[in-house]
């Protein structure tokens, strides 16, 4: 999650913590922070097959 900020410092949209980057990042501000989204991790994992398998066929489709 950290790898966009790292190269490009530009803001994730989750709720992923930046520690020391959030100083470099371009990208930030309240209202983009007001937009981040908790994510339910157990619910993602729950669905990454499915997920998986559906990325696959739209790619390859």
């Amino acid at each position: 999650m950290l790898a966009v900020p790292k190269a490009l410092r530009y803001g994730p949209t989750t709720d992923v913590a930046l520690g020391d980057l959030a100083a470099d990042v371009l990208i930030n501000s309240r209202e983009r922070a007001a937009l981040k989204r908790p994510i339910d991790w157990r619910a993602f994992m729950e669905q990454g097959g499915a997920l998986g398998e559906r990325m696959t066929k739209e790619l390859r489709g």
